[in-house]
């Protein structure tokens, strides 16, 4: 009886170590996980079997522990309606995340996407998933489909980076990701070839960061109430198709890098910020949020190149000499506010003691008359007679062409005369190079009116800034 009664008492005990094994696994030190680089084939419950430590699973739902590693030569897959709950090892922090050296399949669909989270809904615990392409040629293969980030990053890191890799990104979610003024966000790509299509970001510190991509794309993806900026681009060539952004200080700030943006919306505090950077804008608008805003910041050899795309509030800071905005005119598209309204004025801010602007149409039709200037005015000099700016209009209509100097009266001079018909009439603005009260800030205020003589819609005015 004795010996029964012990082994009762025994099988009890295995009982409620079997029933407490998760417990149990979560008070041991976590180990990291490193694949065998063998050409496996792994999930998360087969890593949970090898290492429960690392990885707490229940088959569908599984709690990161510390780190795990993909080695080049293998394969992680995550299949649909799996959740990835990060969860560091409290007495030391350890910082879990999946760095995967070979190749990832995040298999999400849309009524059972993956979701990678925090086990506490706050970021900077969990360091995201890095796909490090510089070990295997795996990494061009890899894809995320259906993903939700949320709540990952901190000061240096990201909920996804793609490091030398060349994975498809579709229909993911980041939220709330990365908790500094630094670096940290949504998406970064490195030296990547980066395909990102029909993703959501909102509420993340940056949404995405680029350095040295070179042919990047992002198709059909929305951006909104980023706490920073939408898009930080450096030594990289990428291009926007079909994209919102929305609510941020200043939407995209790139620097020596090369920028399309076809069919795009952009709302925000300060536009975009070219350094060393071209910026072709096409089908698209730019709304700025205040009305001090600024639909583009240029800075050393910047240059915008817009065709058929709406400014609403038109104003531009050029902070260096070298730096051109080339604002066309076209009257074929109708260019309207966010309000219905049609844009009557332009008015650069010039920051600039060198800056040239220019105004000017494509070809319009024949009956299109001149443009007049109605209004010019420097403000914050101190001799407004003597502005350190020369207003030129002319017409291009062969032999019949015309420049006029210094006008800074209200109305045009009498040798302009609205009678005459320009197929590309245009202003120029340009520094006066005698002129002694030039100053960074003075800013150019004129206002801009065509005569309709039936040749165009009425209000068929449109902002084109297409280099010539």
């Amino acid at each position: 009886m004795k010996i029964r009664a012990l082994s009762f008492v025994f099988l009890l005990i295995i009982s409620a170590f079997a029933i407490s094994g998760n417990n149990f696994a979560r008070a041991q030190i976590p180990n990291e996980y490193t694949s065998p680089n063998d050409g496996s084939i792994l999930t998360l419950l087969e890593i949970s079997a090898d290492s429960p430590s690392t990885v707490i699973s229940d088959g569908t739902y599984h709690t990161i522990r510390a780190k795990i590693t993909i080695e080049p030569a293998d394969t992680l897959i995550i299949n649909a309606g799996e959740k990835l709950s990060f969860e560091p090892y409290v007495p030391s922090w350890a910082q879990p995340q999946i760095v995967v050296k070979g190749r990832i399949f995040i298999n999400g669909t849309e009524t059972q996407p993956v979701v990678l989270t925090r086990t506490e809904f706050t970021s900077s615990l969990w360091l995201g998933i890095q796909l490090n392409g510089r070990y295997s040629t795996f990494h061009n293969s890899s894809r995320i489909s259906n993903a939700t980030f949320e709540y990952a990053g901190d000061a240096s890191n990201f909920g996804l980076v793609l490091n030398c890799s060349s994975a498809t990104v579709e229909n993911c979610t980041f939220r709330n990701c990365g908790s500094s003024t630094t670096l940290g966000g949504a998406l970064f790509c490195l030296a990547s070839n980066c395909q990102v299509r029909d993703c959501n970001f909102v509420g993340n510190c940056f949404s995405i960061r680029l350095e040295d991509c070179y042919d990047s794309s992002i198709t059909n993806c929305s951006f909104s109430n980023t706490t920073f900026g939408f898009a930080d681009i450096f030594y990289s060539k990428i291009s926007f198709y079909n994209c919102t952004f929305d609510n941020a200080s200043i939407a995209i700030n790139a620097v020596f890098s090369n920028i399309s943006m076809l069919k795009t919306y952009l709302k925000s505090d300060y536009g975009i910020n070219l350094e060393n950077s071209t910026l072709h804008i096409e089908n698209s608008t730019i709304v700025s949020i205040e009305s001090t805003s600024l639909s583009f910041i240029l800075q050393q050899n910047s240059v915008v190149d817009s065709l058929d795309s709406i400014f609403d509030k038109n104003k531009v800071s050029i902070v260096d000499a070298n730096s051109v905005v080339n604002v066309k005119w076209h009257t074929s598209f109708y260019t309207y506010d966010e309000y219905g309204n049609p844009f009557p004025e332009v008015e650069l801010l010039v920051t600039s003691n060198q800056s040239e602007i220019s105004l000017f149409t494509n070809t319009g039709p024949s009956a299109l008359a001149i443009l007049e200037i109605q209004e010019y005015k420097l403000m914050n000099a101190n001799e407004f007679y003597y502005p350190p700016y020369t207003v030129k209009a002319w017409k291009n209509t062969g032999s019949d062409n015309f420049t006029s100097n210094n006008i800074f009266v209200p109305n045009c001079p009498s040798d302009i005369s609205l009678t005459m018909r320009a197929l590309e009439p245009n202003v120029t603005i340009i520094k006066n190079s005698l002129a002694r009260y030039a100053i960074p800030g003075d800013e150019v205020n004129f206002v801009v009116y065509y005569n309709n003589t039936g040749g165009a819609s009425s209000y068929d005015v449109y902002i084109n800034d297409t280099l010539p």
